[in-house]
């Protein structure tokens, strides 16, 4: 029983650490390029007025902010 919950737990501590990498590190120059772009076009309109590149980039970043970067990525690395 001590096993199966070791083993249960790693695997947890695996897809967690797997989920928490970067989204934006494994695209191509291309798409970094398009990510760069987008994020100096775009507005969270939330929690900062600015752009998500310069919300990205205040002292206390807007977490909003970060999950809208994070979803670009995501999107540009499936090809949209």
């Amino acid at each position: 029983m001590r096993t199966i919950l070791l083993l249960a737990l790693g695997l947890l501590l695996a897809l967690q650490g797997a989920a928490s990498a970067a989204p934006c590190d494994a695209l191509s120059a291309e798409r970094k390029a398009l990510l760069a772009k987008l994020l100096r076009s775009t507005y969270a309109y939330d929690c900062c007025d600015e752009t998500l590149e310069r919300c990205l980039k205040q002292k206390k970043v807007c977490r909003l902010a970060a999950r809208l970067r994070d979803d670009l990525c995501r999107r540009l690395a499936r090809g949209d």
